[in-house]
């Protein structure tokens, strides 16, 4: 039988037997193949059929998405200078992977602020009561 990627000859078992969802089979003759072959993932490891020849856990690790963190106008005035830095990095990081986070962040600095108008006009007014 030949490897699905490289078409070498496979004596023996082969690294990896991997089904496919219309009943295929595509043998691989190692790890670097299985690498290089754009059809065979580690996010669909439930089609490799030959999963006791593996020590090794096939489920990956995805890493956490990051997501936008928007904090409020009393939570950025009680940062220190690091935490500050820190959270004005996540913020450039986030406008980079995504404009449309620009436009929230915007969006909810201007609600931020319209809530601190209102708490200034409501105290200012039960003060002259």
């Amino acid at each position: 039988m030949a490897c699905y990627h490289c078409n070498n000859c496979i004596n023996g078992k082969p690294w990896i037997i991997y089904g496919n969802e219309d009943g295929s089979v595509k043998n691989i003759c190692g790890y670097l193949c299985s690498k290089r072959c754009p059809d065979i993932t580690h996010y669909n490891y439930k089609h490799i059929q030959n999963k006791e020849d593996f020590t090794f856990n096939l489920i990956p690790i995805i890493p956490k998405k990051e997501e936008l963190k928007l904090l409020s106008i009393d939570e950025i005035c009680r940062m220190n200078n690091s935490q500050r830095t820190q959270y004005e990095n996540h913020l450039d990081k986030m406008f980079e992977i995504d404009e449309e986070n620009i436009k929230l962040y915007e969006e909810h600095m201007e609600i931020e602020k319209s809530y601190k108008e209102q708490e200034l006009l409501s105290s200012s007014d039960e003060e002259e009561n």
